[in-house]
């Protein structure tokens, strides 16, 4: 027999802010630095099994933007500088990392 548990759809810190909270309809994950800002947010997109992950930094800008199939990286990750400008891009195929451009 399993051992599945299910997960609340909102999770608090202790000074009351939300933590975390998940939207089982849509595929959305939030969750959240102590201070109230998101940490990071990720949408589960039906049929590709694949995931939109974005982080953020906790000023509040974006830290890395990417995208996973079957738990796999695919595509561009684009990773930023804290006062937004862009840092990297690696392009992945398959996990495996093709490119890589610096700025």
């Amino acid at each position: 027999m399993g051992c599945i548990q299910k997960q609340p759809d909102k999770v608090f810190y202790e000074n009351g802010l939300l933590k975390w909270e998940k939207n089982i309809h849509s595929g959305k994950w939030i969750r959240y630095f102590e201070n109230g800002k998101v940490r990071w947010e990720s949408n589960y997109i039906k049929g590709l099994d694949g995931l939109f992950c974005v982080t953020y930094f906790v000023n509040g800008q974006i830290h890395k933007e990417e995208f996973f199939i079957d738990g796999v990286r695919e595509g561009d990750c684009v990773s930023y500088y804290r006062d937004g400008r862009i840092q990297k891009i690696e392009s992945y195929k398959d996990g495996y990392q093709i490119n890589s451009v610096y700025y």
